[in-house]
């Protein structure tokens, strides 16, 4: 059974879980150092993932087992983890990114082993949508209202 904890982040509560888990072994670098981490870069690192689709490259072996990308955020997310809707030409489909614009969304990654934070170049302010694209006077023809 997985070793549970509940933490405090700026007044949200989050479900932690395998603290103890080695994420980085050559380091002995375990999921609670992890996002000791996070919090501590965060106030450098979250104004550059400011209203930036976020896909996730989570390890949950840590990084000498087997990874997987996630685009869509994670239905299991807590209620309050902002996402954007995003046109995928590949997918021919709206995907739903995670926005990592606050320290609990951040912390909530960081145990999900996400430890690769991967953003879209553009914010959401400069993204093609049907309002942005008519706007800017583009021709998005795959754009979405939604």
């Amino acid at each position: 059974m997985a070793k549970k904890a509940e933490l405090i982040v700026d007044d949200r509560k989050l479900q932690v879980s395998n603290l103890d888990k080695v994420l980085y072994p050559k380091a002995g670098f375990t999921k609670a150092e992890v996002i000791d981490y996070f919090i501590r870069i965060a106030p450098v690192l979250l104004p550059h993932l400011k209203d930036r689709p976020l896909t996730m490259k989570r390890y949950p072996d840590g990084v000498e087992g087997q990874f997987f990308y996630e685009k869509n955020c994670p239905v299991h997310r807590p209620k309050w983890v902002q996402t954007a809707k995003v046109w995928s030409e590949g997918n021919q489909r709206i995907m739903h990114y995670c926005l990592a614009n606050d320290l609990p969304t951040l912390v909530w990654a960081a145990n999900l082993a996400d430890l690769e934070l991967h953003t879209s170049i553009s914010t959401l302010a400069l993204r093609p949508t049907s309002f942005n694209a008519a706007r800017l006077g583009s021709g998005c023809a795959n754009c979405s209202a939604e």
